[in-house]
């Protein structure tokens, strides 16, 4: 039997529409684990983790994985500078800790993580498992040996919920 793993993007709070009630239902039926990236950025800090924890983190289940999913943006744009994006890792961590959600990993929205961005989230506790060097292609990432390294997958530590222990 093949292995299947899903990763859903939490922006519900962006797009005024959530499937989460039925891919959970999905995801129980089948026994398939999800990671929930929780949508974060300077622009909209809250709003997708305040919905998420009101509505929908009880139904999600203790072995599902919780992460971070971060727009490098504010009001003015893309955000470019390293320690201004290293400041928003650490807010994205933050908003998450602040509801009571401990992010085990990350990704970058648009394929916008650069080097620079291994050290702050090593330093928020992701572990980085493993870099390739990336150059987007018309809307498509490909494997470019003589790009500088664009994007960090990670395998965050698996954490294993025990009895009378809240996932969350």
């Amino acid at each position: 039997m093949p292995t299947v793993a899903i990763t859903v993007d939490c922006e519900a709070a962006n797009e005024n529409r959530c499937f989460t009630p039925e891919i959970v239902k999905i995801a129980e039926e089948f026994m398939v684990p999800v990671t929930w990236l929780i949508y974060v950025s300077e622009k909209v800090p809250t709003a997708n983790a305040d919905l998420y924890y009101r509505e929908y983190l009880h139904r999600i289940p203790s072995w599902h994985e919780i992460g971070m999913h971060v727009h490098f943006e504010n009001q003015n744009g893309y955000v470019e500078d390293e320690r201004a994006r290293g400041s928003i890792i650490r807010m994205a961590k933050d908003v998450l800790k602040s509801h009571l959600i401990k992010p085990t990993s990350f990704r970058a929205g648009c394929f916008s993580l650069l080097p620079s961005d291994v050290k702050y989230l090593e330093d928020v506790g992701i572990l980085v498992k493993d870099v390739f060097l990336a150059q987007r292609v018309g809307g498509n990432v490909i494997k470019a040996a003589d790009q500088p390294p664009a994007i960090v997958l990670v395998e965050p530590p698996r954490h294993v919920v025990t009895a009378g222990e809240s996932a969350f």
